[in-house]
This record gives C-alpha cells, structure tokens and sequence, in this order.
C-alpha cells in the first residue's frame, strides 16, 4: 500500500479510538515535557556554575607561561610575563574580548591577632575585572576597586578561621623572587563568598601593583581575558592561539582550568542519560499497553485486511506507523507544556540548597534550549515506535483464521 494512503488509514484509526490514542498522547507529552524540563534545569545550572567559574575565579581565557599551571605554584617567579604591554594590545583588538588584566598569583602567610594561615594570594586589577562582571558575593565591606590602598579582599573561609571583618587589619607575608621575606600591612575591604566554598577558604586578593611590591617583581605570571559572550569563549581562543605574540604562551579556558566545574557537568552528564533512558523506557511502556489494548480489539479488522490480500508488513507498518504519528503529536505537545511550565517555573525561581563544596543556595531556572526539546522530542518518538513493535510483530504473526474469528 502506497504510504500516503496508509498515512490516511492511521489517522482514521487514531481518530476513531479516541480513548486509547488519548491515553497514549498523555503518557508521551507527559514524558517529553518532563524530559526537556530536567533538562533545561541541568543547562540553567551550568549556565549558572560557568558563571560564577568566569566571573568569579578565572575569568573566559587565561595566558600564562607553559608549565605555570602545572608546577609553578611553587615558583612562580619563573614563570613572569615582564613585557605584557605588547601582548594586551593584540589581544584587545580581537572580536569578542572585553578586557585584559593581569594577575600575579603567589603563596603567603596571613596574620591577624596571632593566628596564621597560608593562603593563596592573587594579585588583579579589580577596574578591569570588574568591568568584565563579578560573581563574588560581597558578604561584609566594599569592593577591592573601591576600597583604599593596600587593602585585601578575604574569602570567606579565610576570615572566619582569622575572626576577622571588614575594617580590621592583617598582616601578609610572602618570599620575595629572590628569596627573602617581605611583609605588608593591609586594611581587610571585605569579606567575599563564591560558588565554591574551597576557593573562599583560601583566597586572598589585593591589587597587582601591591603584589608586585610584596615579592618585588614588575611583572605578571597570568593574562585574563574577559569575553563578551561565555559561548563565544572556543571561538575566540582559537583566533588567540594564531597571534604571533602569543606564540611562547599557553592560552587556555576556563572550562579546562575548572577541575570542578568539568566533574559537575560529567557527573550531570551522566545522571540526565540514566534519566533519559529511564524516560524511554516508561514511554514505551505506556505506548506498549495502549498499543497491546488496540492490537487485541482490532484482531477481527487486521484479519480481514491479511484475507483482503494485505501483507502481514502492511498490518505492522499500519499498526507502527499510528504510534509514530501519536510520538510526534505528544513530542509537539509535550514541547510546548514544556515551554509554558518552564516560564512559569523561571518566573517564580526554584529554590536550591547549596550544592556540594559551597555554602550558598541559589535559584535555579528553566534554560530551555532548542537542543533540549529535540533530544525530548526524539526519545518521545522513538519510545512510541518502540513500544508499538512488539504488538505489531505479533498480531502478524496470529493465524488468518484464528484472527477472523475473534470478536470482541
């Protein structure tokens, strides 16, 4: 039978059971919205991680000497970036980046009312950094850029194991390039919280050119790039890569640098395909009773079809062809509840508990994606397909006669 007119004989059979093609369209729109709503949730908490990664800690891009990140915590004196004037001007004429500032990150002592705790320190140009966005959440104090002169900016982890707050004064001492001591007095500005709790229980920021007279160096040992847009971040690093004033650095996102954003976003990852499969098979299920119901109903009308001269595949492909259509009809149902209940559910905002590593709650949204609501969609569909199989194949293989004489 041509496929038009067995497109024409299903929807006549969905139209005509009502109840059951009813039944089948609730189960399937049902999954797919829930579906592409957990999906929108796990997005918008990426969304929101990557942010607060940028924004918060390392910024889009980061330039360094190789082999910085991978042992020079310990001496980053050899790791300098001395002429970076050169450097900043190539990178600021590329489409996309926004700022460049310079860091100068080191290990120090920090001492407040004789307690001591190492800390790791960075030194940044909080105009610059700011004017790319901020993540931090300012718990006490004002911000570095507004703040006097030699002042610090505490995680807050670091300030409660000193039992210090905005207006107090600490003591930081670090070994200079050359290997003695030296020590600066600086006014506590703030006390700041991030997305992760570990960063705050060690982090101390002061400005770079206090850093820089701290170790005494004239340098930087990072480049921070500040993107216009996070999505554009691949795009523009590889444009930055092909500089040739960039040619002895190793430029890389922010996405490697995070250890606990990539852990995030894999065990997520993995958690939604469960979930997704999970899904599939609770679709094909549903599908697989209302198609079982209709199949046992209809066995008198696909006997007289086989007796008529249809081919058992025709009876298969009718009966396969009907969930299809059901799995598109629920995957644009189940589409747009998804889109109306995931308005809804970002307008009021869902209240989370703080996730591991962090102390802070946030609200987490809906982020729908177009990719979100075909993936939704896809499992939708198929699980119908897949449900309507088994029946299909079965009722096919029931003996003409025993099928013309059954009666419901």
């Amino acid at each position: 039978m041509p496929f038009d007119k067995l497109f024409r004989v299903a929807l006549r059979n969905l139209l005509r059971q009502v109840r059951h093609s009813v039944f089948a369209l609730a189960g399937i729109s049902i999954g797919v919205m829930g579906l592409a709503l957990a999906d929108g949730f796990i997005q918008d908490v990426f969304r929101q991680l990557g942010e607060a990664t940028v924004k918060g800690q390392l910024g889009h891009i980061q330039l360094a000497r190789p082999g910085f990140r991978d042992g020079g915590a310990g001496r980053p004196e050899a790791f300098v970036i001395e002429d970076d004037a050169a450097i900043r001007k190539a990178l600021a004429r590329q489409a996309g980046v926004r700022t460049v500032a310079g860091r100068l990150q080191l290990s120090g002592v920090l001492n407040a009312s004789n307690r001591e705790l190492p800390v790791e320190v960075v030194g940044s140009e909080p105009e610059l950094e700011a004017d790319a966005g901020d993540y931090l959440s300012l718990l006490d104090g004002v911000r570095l850029e507004r703040a006097a002169e030699f002042s610090a900016l505490l995680g807050e982890g670091v300030a409660r194991q000193l039992g210090v707050r905005a207006g107090d004064f600490v003591t930081l001492t670090a070994a200079t390039f050359d290997g003695s001591l030296n020590a600066l007095e600086l006014g506590v500005a703030g006390v700041f919280r991030t997305f992760t709790k570990d960063y705050d229980d060690r982090a101390v920021r002061v400005r770079l050119v206090e850093a820089q007279e701290l170790v005494q160096v004239a340098g930087v040992n990072t480049l921070v790039v500040g993107l216009e847009d996070t999505d554009r971040t691949a795009a523009v690093l590889e444009s930055i890569r092909q500089l040739p004033e960039l040619s002895d650095l190793d430029a890389r996102p922010w996405y490697e640098l995070s250890d606990f954003y990539a852990n995030t976003r894999e065990l997520y990852a993995r958690q939604f395909g469960v979930l997704q499969l999970i899904a599939l098979c609770l679709i094909a299920m549903s599908v697989l009773t209302s198609t079982n119901i209709t199949v046992f109903e209809r066995t008198a009308e696909f006997g007289t079809m086989r007796a008529l001269g249809a081919r058992s595949r025709t009876v298969v492909a009718l009966i396969v062809l009907e969930s299809a259509v059901l799995g598109t009809l629920g995957a644009i149902l189940g589409s747009l509840l998804a889109v109306a209940v995931g308005s809804g559910l970002s307008w009021i905002g869902i209240p989370m508990p703080p996730p591991p590593n962090a102390e802070a709650g946030f609200t987490a949204r809906i982020l729908l994606t177009p990719g979100a609501i075909v993936s939704a969609s896809l499992v939708g569909v198929v699980s119908a397909v897949l449900g309507a199989l088994l029946p299909s194949i079965r009722v096919a293989r029931i003996p003409i006669v025993t099928q013309l004489g059954q009666r419901i």
